[in-house]
Formats: C-alpha cells, structure tokens, sequence
C-alpha cells in the first residue's frame, strides 16, 4: 500500500490556495517560574571547568590555539562536537539563562528587551572563543552579557539584582563584566585594523550600518555591538 503523496500545487497557478504563514510558539510562563532557574543553577555544575587545563591536562596547547579550535568548530564541526559530547546535549549553557533573568529585571517601558538579548547572545558566542570564559559558569556569564548589553545602550547593567538571582559573588560579576567589554573593545579594534576607512572597506564588501532611530543613537560603550560588522 502506497502512502506517499507527490501532488505538488504551483504557487502561481490559478486557484491554488494559499499556505497559511508560519506561526512561532508562544513564550510558555511556565518555563519562566523561580523553580527553572534553581534547577538551571543547580545542573551547571556537572558541566563546569573546575581547573586550568593548560597547565595540567594538555600543557602542549596554549589559549591561542584553542580560540582556533573554537572558530573552526563554529564554522562546520557541528556533528563531530556532538560526537564527542556522546550526544549529550541537555547541558547548560548561559543561553537557557537569558529569559529567565531578562523576565527577572524592571525593564520594561525602558528598552527593548529583544534587543537585549539580541546583544547578549552575541556576546556569549564571542565569549565561546575565549578560554578565560570558560572559567565562569553558565550564569555568570549570562548575567554579565546581559549586563553588557545594557550598558552598551546607556543603561544600568543592573548587577545588584544579577547578583542576587545567580546568587553569584559581585566581584566576579564585575570582573566578569569587565572582560566582555574588553574583548568587545578589542575585537573592534581589529576589525577596524582589518577593513581600514576609506575604498578598501567598500572593496572588501563592507557595507554601511543602517540608520538607526533616535532612541539608541547615544550608545556609546564598547559593548555597543552595533559598531561590530559581521
């Protein structure tokens, strides 16, 4: 018995109807209770570096050449990545902490928290990069990118109020925070040493930002992520 359907319907031919536009699932309230986050902080720890690897595991490797390894990972590597990890992808990452602490914060009226954790995501996935990330955990991290991304739009990185939802020392908050700035600051510092001013950025095929609105045009930190062309 044959169950595969080809019929196919031309989307320009008369008559065909119309496919109903995707639709995204609904944020779920549930996912954002106190009791996810305990558990989060809870699970981070199976999954956290607790030594400096370099200087007692593979003392033959240096920082550089895992920053290396780390950018040909995200380029291609997706399946050998998981085949290493066993398959085992339920770890916590400083992702899974963004809602839950951006839902945690008085923001709203203030900024668009989308933007926020826009920023903050590209701030963890260049921390990725980085092996003096790796030392922090999962929401250490996120709690800094988040508050990063804050004051890159000139506003109160709310470390106070992190600080007690991760139940993380303020100290390593702020060193941490400090980093991510730093190796923002950094990297734009060499993008702009790679693509200097004038035709040369136009002949690399850089193309200029687009306007932004009146808003968010005072933002003037290095964590400002839109000064960083991709």
């Amino acid at each position: 018995m044959e169950l595969l359907c080809a019929e196919r319907v031309s989307p320009g031919s008369e008559g065909a109807p119309r496919a109903p536009a995707p639709r995204a699932a609904q944020p779920d309230p549930v996912l954002l209770r106190r009791r996810v986050l305990d558990n989060l902080l809870r699970t981070e720890e199976r999954y956290a570096v607790t030594a400096n690897y370099f200087g007692t595991v593979q003392t033959e490797i240096s920082p550089h050449m895992r920053r290396l390894v780390a950018e040909w990972m995200l380029e291609s590597w997706e399946l050998l990545v998981l085949s290493k990890l066993k398959w085992d992808v339920a770890g916590v990452t400083a992702h899974d902490f963004l809602p839950l602490l951006l839902s945690r914060l008085p923001l709203r009226g203030l900024v668009n928290t989308e933007m926020v954790q826009r920023h903050a995501q590209t701030f963890i996935a260049l921390a990725a990069r980085d092996y003096q990330f790796t030392l922090y955990s999962a929401s250490t991290l996120a709690a800094c990118s988040i508050a990063a991304a804050l004051r890159g739009l000139t506003l109160d990185g709310h470390l106070a109020r992190l600080q007690e939802l991760t139940r993380t020392d303020l100290d390593c908050l702020q060193t941490c925070l400090e980093q991510i700035e730093e190796m923002v600051d950094n990297m734009i510092e060499e993008r702009a040493i790679a693509v200097p001013n004038g035709q040369n950025r136009e002949a690399a095929g850089w193309t200029p930002p687009p306007s932004q609105d009146k808003a968010h045009s005072n933002a003037a930190t290095p964590t400002d992520v839109r000064d960083v062309h991709f």
